[in-house]
């Protein structure tokens, strides 16, 4: 494996369980990660929570591997989109109403002559 991750939530689960699961557990993960090597060991509960951990660090490890051609067209393509967004945000600002002055000026009514006031 190039990457090795060991997400929050397995942690978390296998805290739930005895010292000596967990212990059986995490070991087994250690060593596929680093060494590829399958557990022989493991009871049945234990192989089973290995097999969940392990299909999903397979999987995780496919997402990230990949290589500098990869990376390049990835960062390309971010530019890209941040230089629509860009140009999206110029463009609304030019569709933006502006408020419009009235044609006439409202006619003052002096203070005074306000209705409702003496």
């Amino acid at each position: 494996m190039k990457n090795i991750i060991i997400r929050k939530e397995w942690i978390e689960i296998l805290e739930k369980q005895s010292k000596e699961f967990r212990n059986n557990v995490m070991g087994a993960i250690y060593d596929y990660a680093l060494r590829g090597t399958e557990p022989t060991d493991l009871n049945a509960m234990e192989q089973l929570a290995f097999d969940f951990i392990k299909t999903e660090m397979d999987r995780l490890d496919e997402s990230l591997d990949f290589d500098g051609a990869q990376e390049a067209a990835i960062k390309k393509k971010r530019a890209a989109e941040r230089r629509a967004e860009r140009a999206a945000l110029k463009n609304s600002k030019k569709d933006t109403i502006q408020p419009v002055a009235p044609a006439t000026p409202a006619k003052a009514i002096p203070f005074r002559k306000m209705p409702g006031l003496r």
